[in-house]
C-alpha cells in the first residue's frame, strides 16, 4: 500500500452531532491521501461515526480530540474524551448476544458501539486519568495468496543472507511457508502476504532471507518488536535440503540485527520444528487443540540479549508462587507486590477485545477496563468463541497494571489458569491465561 501522507491529522470539535460532516471529511480524505481504497475506508468513517454519535449522546458539553494516523497496512482512527458518563461496554464481542432489537430497551443504546466495535479490523481502549482513548484500527483491502504445490529444494552453491528484499520475494516466501509448513506454523497475516510486504517496507516487521548461488530463497525469518526491550519471531521457514546451515544463518542474521537495538530478549512468537539448537532457551510449552480433541504441544523459546535489572510486577495472591517458580526457572528477579480489594470504587461494566488467529484455533481476550461485571464478561466471551468453534482460547494480562492483576482471581473461577510470562513483551511482563473446559 503506497501513501503520501507521514503525519497524523488531528482535530478537537464540541461533541455535536451537528459536526458529524467535520469527523466524516477528516476521515474520507485523510484516507484517500493514505491510498484506502473506497470500502475500507467508509468502514472506517461508519465505525468512527457511530463512536462519535454516542459520546455526543451522552456528552453534550464536551469535546472529542480527533486523531488519523497512517499505518503500514491502513490508518488508525483515534477519539479521545472525558471518562464521565461513558460506557462503553457495547464494544465487546458479547454484546451482540445481549442487544433486544425493541425499540423500547435500553439494550440499543449499545448497538452503535457494537457496530463500530465490528466493522474494522480492531480497536484499543487505553484510560488515562479523566480521558478515554479508543483506537479503531482499519487494514486496505489485501487479497489472499494461493500456495504453490512445491516440496523443499536443493540449494545451488552457497547460502548466504540477501540484505534486500522486494515486495515480490516477500510474496513468495508467504506463499512457500504456507505450501510447506502445516498451518499451525503459520500466522493469519501469511494469508495476505501483501500485507505483509507492507508491514517490512515501512518497518512494522523485519525479515532475514536466506539466499543460495543463483539468488532462490532458501529460507526467511520474521521478528516485530513488542516492547522497547523486546522483540518477538515467526520461523525460521526453510524452503530447501539444507535445514540446519540455512536456519543457523537466519538466527544468526537476527540476533545480531535485534542485539543492536535497546532490546534485551528475544522471544518465539510461533517458531517451527527448524530452530536450530543453540540459540534459544526453552521459555514454556503450550497443548494447542486442533479440529477434534487431539493436543498438540507448541514449545516457546527466549533468549537474554543485555542484563534484565528486573521491575516491579503485580499479582493477585494466589498467583504468588506461580510466579516466583517461573521467574526462578527464568533467571528474572522481579519485586512482585500483591493487589488487594478494599472497598474501592470500580466501573459498572467492562471492556475485553479479541485478537483472533483462525490458522492456530486461538482467540486471546485483551482486558481494556476492569467492570464489576468482569465475570459475566469472561464468561459471555468464553460461549460465544465457543460457538463459533474456537477451541484455544487465552487471556493477557499486563503485570505493570495492577488493575489488571485483580482480574486473575476472577479468571481461576472461570477455568483459566496461568501457563506462562512473556518477559518484557509489555509495559513489563505479560502473563498469559490458557482457558480449560475441564476447569470451567
Amino acid at each position: 500500500m503506497k501513501h503520501t501522507l507521514n503525519l497524523p491529522i488531528t482535530a478537537q470539535i464540541p461533541a455535536r452531532i451537528q459536526l458529524l460532516p467535520i469527523l466524516q471529511a477528516l476521515v474520507e480524505n485523510g484516507c484517500i491521501l493514505l491510498g484506502m481504497s473506497r470500502p475500507q475506508t467508509l468502514k472506517l468513517v461508519m465505525s468512527g461515526e457511530e463512536l462519535f454519535a454516542y459520546v455526543c449522546s451522552v456528552q453534550p458539553q464536551g469535546h472529542v480530540h480527533i486523531t488519523l494516523s497512517p499505518r503500514a497496512t491502513g490508518a488508525a482512527l483515534q477519539l479521545s474524551f472525558s471518562r464521565i458518563n461513558i460506557d462503553l461496554s457495547g464494544m465487546n464481542l458479547s454484546s451482540s448476544n445481549t442487544i433486544v432489537m425493541d425499540a423500547h430497551s435500553n439494550n440499543l443504546d449499545n448497538l452503535g458501539l457494537l457496530l463500530a466495535s465490528r466493522m474494522v479490523n480492531g480497536f484499543t481502549l487505553t484510560q488515562e486519568n479523566d480521558t478515554v482513548s479508543v483506537i479503531l484500527r482499519q487494514d486496505s483491502d489485501y487479497p489472499k495468496g494461493t500456495a504453490p504445490k512445491i516440496a523443499p529444494g536443493q540449494a545451488r552453491g552457497d547460502i548466504r543472507i540477501a540484505r534486500t528484499s522486494d515486495a515480490a520475494t516477500t510474496i513468495d516466501s508467504c506463499q512457500r511457508a504456507k505450501a510447506i509448513y502445516s498451518a499451525r506454523f503459520i500466522p493469519d497475516a501469511f494469508n495476505t502476504p501483501g500485507k505483509i510486504a507492507d508491514q517490512i517496507m515501512f518497518d512494522e516487521l523485519f525479515a532475514a532471507r536466506a539466499v543460495d548461488l543463483k539468488g532462490q530463497t532458501c529460507g526467511i525469518l520474521y521478528w516485530e518488536e513488542l516492547s522497547d526491550a523486546c522483540f518477538g519471531f515467526y520461523g525460521p521457514y526453510i524452503f530447501v535440503d539444507q535445514t540446519e546451515q540455512t536456519a543457523r544463518l537466519l538466527m544468526e542474521e537476527m540476533i545480531s540485527t535485534v542485539a543492536r537495538s535497546s532490546a534485551k530478549i528475544i522471544l518465539s512468537i510461533l517458531a517451527t520444528n527448524d530452530l536450530p539448537a543453540g540459540f534459544m532457551e526453552p521459555l514454556a510449552h503450550v497443548n494447542y487443540r486442533g479440529l477434534g480433541e487431539e493436543k498438540t504441544k507448541i514449545n516457546l523459546w527466549y533468549q537474554h540479549l543485555a542484563p534484565d535489572n528486573g521491575s516491579l510486577v503485580w499479582c493477585h495472591p494466589e498467583l504468588t508462587s506461580f510466579l516466583q517458580k517461573t521467574y526462578k526457572n527464568l533467571n528474572l528477579c522481579r519485586d512482585i507486590h500483591q493487589v488487594s480489594s478494599l472497598g474501592e470504587k470500580r466501573h459498572a461494566h467492562s471492556v475485553l477485545s479479541v485478537d483472533l488467529e483462525k490458522n492456530l484455533n486461538k482467540a486471546v481476550l485483551i482486558p481494556m477496563i476492569d467492570g464489576v461485571d468482569i465475570g459475566d464478561n469472561i464468561h459471555a466471551h468464553i460461549q460465544r468463541l465457543r460457538e463459533e468453534g474456537l477451541k484455544n482460547i487465552f487471556f493477557r494480562v499486563e503485570m505493570a497494571l495492577a488493575w489488571q492483576a485483580h482480574i486473575e482471581k476472577t479468571l481461576l473461577k472461570n477455568g483459566f489458569e496461568p501457563v506462562y510470562i512473556l518477559p518484557q513483551a509489555g509495559s513489563s511482563d505479560i502473563l498469559i491465561f490458557q482457558y480449560d473446559p475441564a476447569m470451567a
